[in-house]
């Protein structure tokens, strides 16, 4: 996986390797900073949408793609971390931690274990 610049656009890419074959997971203007889930399924990156940084997600085969926006919020470098448990529910094998510009750290709770 690699973010790939094409003029002023950047967008997150798959390589295979043994076909040299490159898959564009998303078609933003200016998609960067992916971080894999350690289930391999989901990749979460940050994006652009009027100015303003914002949590979006991709699954591997670029099939199902997500906004996880949060309010008045401007999203720099997410990142999966560890996380034992979700309010009361089973333990998830991860959550992901994004930082804001307008605050510091901001953990968004989410199971991979479904997916």
């Amino acid at each position: 996986m690699f973010v790939r610049r094409d003029g002023g656009r950047f967008n997150i890419a798959l390589q295979d390797f043994a076909t040299r074959q490159v898959q564009m997971l998303t078609q933003g203007s200016l998609d960067e900073s992916p971080s894999v889930a350690p289930n391999g399924k989901l990749i979460i990156y940050a994006s652009e949408t009027g100015g303003r940084g914002i949590l979006a997600a991709v699954s591997s085969d670029g099939r199902v793609k997500q906004r996880l926006t949060a309010a008045a919020s401007d999203v720099r470098e997410p990142a999966w971390g560890p996380l034992a448990q979700v309010s009361g529910r089973a333990p998830a094998t991860s959550a992901i931690i994004a930082t804001f510009r307008q605050s510091q750290e901001v953990n968004m709770q989410a199971s991979v274990q479904k997916y």
